[in-house]
C-alpha cells in the first residue's frame, strides 16, 4: 500500500508541475480554475509571455491572464471576455503598463472582463487623454493605481460595471453616456479637473464611498446626467466645487462629507428635482448655493463655519426643511431675486446675519418663513428678516431700492433634532 500511495504521489507531482509554472504556486488560491485557460505574462514559468498584448491575442474568450511583476511598455486592447490580474510577488518590483504618453493604455471592447492589481503610468498626452477606455458593458476594474494619467478610467456608451477599489494620483474618473455603473470605495487626490465626471446623457449611476482630495472640482453631474445618486462620498479641498450639478435633474446628494472648497461645497446650476440631504459641508466659501433653478430639495444638512451657509440666485421653488446652520461669517441663508423659497424649521444659530433677502417686488409675498429656530434668543414674538426690496422703474434698467421686512411669525423656542446632533445654543 505505501508503495503504491508512493507511485500515486509521483504521478501527481508530474502532473502538477507540467500545468502551473513555479512562480505561479502562490497565485492560484486567488483565482478559480473554472475560468478556461491561463496564460501568464512575465515571470520565469516556461512559455511565459513578454508582452501582454501577446498573451491577450491568444487567449479565448473565458481565459485568465495573470501578469506578474515587472515594467510593460505597450499599449493593450482587450477584445475578448478575460480575467486578467496583475501578481506582485514578495521581493519583486511593482507591477506597471506605461503607455508613455502616446497612447490610451487599455482599451475594454468586450462584455464581461476583469482588469484587476495593476498599475498605470503615462496615458494619452491629449484633451481625451485616458489610461483605461472602456467601451463595453459588465466589467470590473478593481485595486488598479493611476499616475499622470488624466482621465484614469473613461466609461463611454458602457453600462452595468464596477469600478472600486482604485487610487488615482493626477487623475480621475470619467462617464459619458453611461447607465447603470457602480463606482465605489476609489481614492482621486491632486487632479487639475473633475474628479469623478457624470457627463452628457449618464443616467442611474451609483458613486458611494469615494474619497476626493485636492481636485479642481471634487464631483459633477452634467448635460441631463439624471437620476444619480451620490452617497457617502468625502470631497474636501477643491479649488471651485466640491460637488456640482449642472443641466441635470432628479439626482441624489445623500450623507456625503464636504469641506475646505475655495468656491461652493455643493453647487447646483440650471437643473430641478434634486434632492441635496444629509449632508455636511463646513469650511467653504458657500455651503450650497442654488443658480437659476428650481424645485429642488435641501434637507437635514448640517452646514457651518462657510463664508455663507445657502445662497440662493435667480431661483424658484427651492425648499429648505431642517437644516442646521450655523457659525457662517457672511450670513446664514442668502436669498435674491428668487420666487417662492420655503425656509422651514432649520436651526439658524450664530450666523452674522441669519438670512438675508434681496427681492423683486412681484415676488415679494411668494417666499415664506416659517417655525425655524432663530438661537439663544429667541421668543414667543415673530422673529424679523431685514428685506432689501429691488421696484423696477422705466427704463428697465432703472431701480429702487427699499427697505422692507419678512416674519417668521411663530419661531421654534427650541433647536430641532437634525439626525441626533446636539445644538449648542449659545
Amino acid at each position: 500500500m505505501k508503495r503504491k500511495g508512493l507511485a500515486v504521489g509521483i504521478i501527481l507531482l508530474f502532473v502538477g508541475t507540467g500545468i502551473i509554472p513555479a512562480i505561479a504556486q502562490d497565485t492560484q488560491k486567488t483565482l478559480l480554475a473554472s475560468r478556461g485557460d491561463w496564460l501568464y505574462v512575465g515571470g520565469s514559468g516556461p512559455g511565459n509571455y513578454s508582452k501582454i498584448q501577446d498573451a491577450i491575442d491568444n487567449a479565448s474568450d473565458g481565459d485568465t491572464i495573470l501578469v506578474f511583476s515587472g515594467t510593460y511598455y505597450e499599449a493593450i486592447n482587450i477584445s475578448k471576455q478575460l480575467f486578467m490580474r496583475g501578481i506582485k510577488l514578495d521581493g519583486q518590483d511593482i507591477l506597471l503598463i506605461n503607455g508613455e504618453g502616446d497612447h490610451i493604455t487599455v482599451k475594454i471592447n468586450n462584455d464581461s472582463c476583469s482588469f484587476e492589481n495593476f498599475t498605470i503610468r503615462n496615458g494619452d498626452t491629449g484633451y481625451t487623454l485616458k489610461a483605461i477606455s472602456v467601451l463595453s458593458d459588465y466589467n470590473i476594474i478593481k485595486n488598479c493605481t493611476f499616475y499622470n494619467s488624466n482621465c484614469g478610467i473613461c466609461l463611454s456608451s458602457s453600462s452595468g460595471n464596477l469600478i472600486r477599489d482604485n487610487k488615482f494620483d493626477d487623475g480621475g474618473i470619467h462617464l459619458v453616456d453611461s447607465r447603470g455603473n457602480l463606482i465605489k470605495n476609489n481614492e482621486i487626490k491632486n487632479y487639475g479637473y473633475v474628479g469623478i465626471l457624470v457627463d452628457t446623457s449618464s443616467w442611474k449611476n451609483k458613486i458611494i464611498d469615494n474619497v476626493v482630495i485636492n481636485c479642481r472640482i471634487g464631483m459633477m453631474l452634467k448635460f441631463n446626467s439624471s437620476y444619480n445618486e451620490i452617497v457617502r462620498n468625502n470631497v474636501t479641498g477643491s479649488s471651485w466645487y466640491g460637488i456640482w450639478l449642472y443641466c441635470s435633474i432628479n439626482n441624489y446628494v445623500f450623507n456625503n462629507m464636504i469641506s475646505d472648497c475655495s468656491g461652493l461645497g455643493i453647487r447646483i446650476e440650471n437643473t430641478v428635482g434634486n434632492s441635496i440631504d444629509n449632508n455636511f459641508i463646513s469650511g467653504c466659501e458657500s455651503g450650497i448655493g442654488f443658480v437659476w433653478t428650481g424645485s429642488n430639495n435641501v434637507t437635514r444638512n448640517v452646514i457651518s463655519s462657510n463664508t455663507i451657509g445657502i445662497s440662493v440666485s435667480e431661483c424658484s421653488d427651492i425648499y429648505i426643511f431642517n437644516n442646521h446652520i450655523s457659525d457662517n461669517l457672511g450670513v446664514g441663508i442668502a436669498v435674491s431675486y428668487s420666487d417662492s423659497i420655503i425656509i422651514e424649521k432649520n436651526n439658524l444659530v450664530r450666523n452674522i446675519p441669519n438670512a438675508l433677502f434681496t427681492v423683486r417686488l412681484l415676488d415679494l409675498t411668494t417666499n415664506k418663513i416659517k417655525r425655524n429656530y432663530w438661537g439663544v434668543f429667541s421668543i414667543i414674538l415673530p422673529k424679523i428678516i431685514f428685506v432689501t426690496l429691488k421696484i423696477s422703474l422705466l427704463p428697465a434698467y432703472l431701480t429702487m431700492t427699499l427697505p422692507w421686512l419678512y416674519f417668521d411669525w411663530r419661531p421654534a423656542l427650541k433647536p430641532y433634532d437634525i439626525g441626533g446632533l446636539r445644538v449648542n445654543e449659545k
